[in-house]
């Protein structure tokens, strides 16, 4: 049977592989980052022949943001949140002197940022004197191969919407320069994402908001329709903290992780199919306090069954810094439970 540390460096290719084909990706107008998604998802099929009631629920929902910045002029997307407030993405409206939003009714109103979170390239817009139609979230991971629908504006044409499935959960893009890091547990779909398509919705059928459009891989790279999205959960997690307190917290591990794939679960048998890898820990960071080791895959976390980062961060976002949690994990093919302490991340 293949050794437990060559299924660690099995996960470290796949990680260098996702990180190659990431390479030059932009978000927005601008370059912008990208997140991550989770493991199993909710079954919402759908049809092409549910996108123009898709397009009509979610129309109200979804507006083009214009932002103002010592760089010159920046556009993107929106999806309201509450009445008064939208979700867009932070690339969309960073360093911004002043802030527009368009709404589908051809209406510009003035608007203000509230609270920006970087590391997950969120940010809420505070929409005053404007009643905004509330998109639904939802709160759980799309299957592979549901339909998705991209809402948006990409390259100033306003209210366009494009139609693919979920490709793929759980995807990982590197930072690019000057980003303040890796955005992990993302939607792949195939709905082209062009440039002002960021911050605007990935709709299910159901005309639900399943995901933040975040970035894309540009053609010249070779690639055909990669787009990326910031799932629904996570969106949620890390707004209703930006509304609560201004900004948001983001309790950690000190780990570098890979989601366990099916290949891999065939490949080295490691006594589980579902978790997080283990691929390298933070010195002194919680990982490595609690006795965690590269190879350690990880299956539970606070009582929460971990199929992939998606889940790990969902579940870190139930929780503060300072919390101590149980880790369920698998090692040398036995299971067993380790308690830590969550750490905060690191600001940069």
């Amino acid at each position: 049977m293949p050794t437990l540390r060559r299924l660690r460096l099995a996960a470290l290719a796949l990680a260098a592989v996702a990180a190659l084909a990431a390479a030059g990706c932009g978000g927005g107008d601008d370059g912008g980052a990208a997140t991550a998604a989770s493991a199993a998802g909710t079954t919402v099929p759908g049809t092409l022949a549910d996108v123009p009631r898709i397009q009509h629920d979610l129309d109200p929902s979804v507006v083009t943001v214009l932002a103002t910045t010592a760089r010159g002029r920046s556009e993107g997307a929106g999806v309201a949140w509450d009445e008064h407030r939208l979700v867009t993405n932070n690339h969309v409206v960073e360093g911004a002197r002043s802030v527009q939003v368009a709404l589908s009714t051809g209406e510009r109103v003035d608007a203000q940022v509230q609270a920006t979170d970087p590391l997950r390239d969120l940010a809420v817009v505070r929409v005053p004197g404007t009643t905004l139609a509330p998109a639904t979230f939802s709160r759980t991971i799309p299957a592979v191969g549901s339909l998705a629908v991209a809402m948006g504006s990409p390259l100033g044409l306003k209210e366009s919407v494009t139609a693919g499935i979920i490709s793929g959960v759980d995807r990982a893009l590197p930072a690019g320069p000057g980003e303040q890091g890796a955005l992990v547990g993302l939607l792949q779909t195939d709905a082209a994402i062009s440039p002002g398509n960021s911050g605007g919705a990935l709709v299910d059928a159901k005309s639900q908001v399943i995901g933040i459009n975040v970035a894309y891989v540009p053609p010249q790279t070779g690639a055909v329709s990669l787009g990326f999205a910031i799932p629904a959960p996570t969106v949620r997690g890390v707004v209703e903290q930006l509304i609560r307190t201004g900004h948001a917290v983001h309790p950690y591990l000190g780990i570098r992780g890979a989601p366990l794939t099916p290949a891999m679960v065939q490949r080295f048998r490691p006594g589980t199919d579902h978790g997080v890898v283990v691929l390298s820990l933070e010195s002194g960071g919680p990982g490595a306090k609690a006795g965690l080791k590269p190879g350690d895959i990880i299956t539970g976390l606070g009582g929460r069954d971990i199929g992939g980062l998606s889940d790990l961060y969902t579940e870190l976002l139930a929780h503060q810094p300072g919390d101590r949690v149980e880790v369920k994990l698998v090692r040398d093919g036995k299971a067993r439970t380790v308690p830590l302490t969550l750490g905060a991340r690191p600001a940069g």
